[in-house]
């Protein structure tokens, strides 16, 4: 067993050791290392005076994603970027990535080789050092990553939001659940690829925000990725900083490609915004008097979308999503569950 479409070489054939030589050229990207992998511990160097972030996201193979529906050099990629989204949620910088994984043992080693290259490449792009982890034979896949990076001057909480604070989020939201619906329905081919592509690519290889984060750090008085869905992450924020809200249903930004792929399933687009997760995005808050500019700074210096998106209010207020229609109705928080929905529910 090697995957589909991949042979020669298994892990169980070289043994741990053999298996951290080959991964182990092309993980030093970025300063900072004073020792990398092949010791008991990666000694590391940080910014005198900047504050440590640090973060940890595991995939599971059958809760988190499907073999069949990615690449391993995606599996790779997409375990180091939702990481990277936690890092750039805080206005911070990634610098160092400890990588455990488990294997199953008759697994290819071209397999893992192209999971690490997915990993790399990311890395590098990012400046980010891969300097160790752990590797563990296993009866499925499992990507655990451990992520330290840096914060200058301030960083970025959930709980700075105040009443009166506007909400914005960056890019578009409910591709990557679109995406997630075609492949689990085997509707792939049912869809034009002009539609089908665009919402594969932001499910498979979602693009971390960091330059977006890293601008907004002296600007955001709350701010949060969105990985589990828009409705989830607003009570993030508003629970964490005692506020309310009302978002306008017209405003959150839903692409084409979206659109056209929820009317072919039959399935509400602002639904799969608000409630379908795992699109990496920022939603940040910001005071009324800085967001029209600090969203065309961003747009300036980043090209990505910004959009205004509601407000926040007194904490009495609630939570609420309002339609141009004038009706007002109360947002569920909703969103992925990790011990309740399974993969695509």
């Amino acid at each position: 067993m090697t995957g589909a479409g991949w042979t020669g070489l298994e892990i169980e054939e070289i043994g741990e050791f053999g298996l951290i030589e080959r991964l182990r050229p092309g993980c030093l990207r970025g300063g900072g290392v004073v020792r990398g992998i092949g010791d008991d511990a990666a000694v590391l160097t940080f910014t005198p005076g900047a504050l440590v972030l640090a973060t940890c996201d595991m995939l599971v193979e059958g809760r988190h994603f499907h073999r069949r529906y990615f690449t391993p050099y995606q599996l790779g990629r997409k375990a180091l970027a939702v990481n990277l989204s936690d890092i750039a949620a805080m206005g911070g910088r990634p610098r160092h990535v400890l990588v455990s994984i488990g294997l199953p043992a008759d697994l290819g080693v071209e397999y893992v080789e192209e999971i690490y290259r997915g990993m790399k490449e990311l890395a590098a792009k990012a400046a980010v050092n891969v300097v160790g982890g752990d590797t563990v034979s296993a009866p499925l896949l499992i990507l655990d990553l451990f992520v330290l990076g840096e914060a200058y001057g301030r960083y970025v909480p959930r709980s700075g939001a105040q009443p009166g604070d506007l909400l914005l989020v960056t890019g578009e939201l409910g591709a990557s659940a679109a995406g997630l619906i075609l492949l689990l329905a085997e509707k792939a081919n049912a869809v034009p690829p002009e539609i089908a592509r665009p919402l594969f690519a932001a499910h498979r290889e979602p693009q971390p925000r960091l330059a977006e984060g890293r601008l907004l750090a002296g600007e955001a008085t709350a701010m949060i990725d969105i990985s589990d869905g828009l409705a989830s992450e607003v009570h993030h924020i508003c629970g964490e900083s005692g506020v309310g809200a009302v978002l306008r249903a017209e405003k959150i930004p839903i692409g084409r490609a979206t659109r056209e792929a929820a009317r072919l399933l039959g399935r509400a687009p602002l639904d799969l915004a608000l409630y379908g997760g795992e699109d990496y995005e920022l939603l940040f808050s910001l005071p009324p008097e800085r967001a029209e500019e600090t969203a065309s700074l961003l747009r300036r210096k980043t090209g990505t979308a910004v959009s205004i998106i509601g407000e926040c209010r007194p904490r009495e207020e609630c939570i609420r999503l309002s339609y141009p229609s004038g009706e007002s109705v109360p947002l569920s928080p909703g969103g992925f569950d990790h011990f309740r929905a399974e993969e695509g529910d």
